[in-house]
C-alpha cells in the first residue's frame, strides 16, 4: 500500500506524532494499571516508528 500525502499533511502528521511522543512517557509514568501501561508502551513504540518513517521520507 502506498500513501501519497502533501507536504502540509506530512508536516501536520509529524507535529501530531511529536506531541504524542512527548506526552506518552508522562502518561506511562502515571499509569497504575499494568495492562493499560503495556498498551501505552506499545502505542509509544508505534509512534516512534511512524515518526522515523515520516522523517525518512521527508
Amino acid at each position: 500500500m502506498e500513501l501519497v500525502l502533501s507536504k502540509e499533511e506530512v508536516e501536520l502528521l509529524e507535529e501530531l506524532l511529536s506531541v504524542e511522543q512527548n506526552t506518552l512517557p508522562v502518561e506511562i509514568h502515571h499509569c497504575r494499571v499494568s495492562d493499560y501501561k503495556d498498551l501505552l508502551k506499545k502505542k509509544q513504540s508505534i509512534v516512534v516508528d511512524l515518526l522515523k518513517k515520516i522523517q525518512k521520507g521527508a
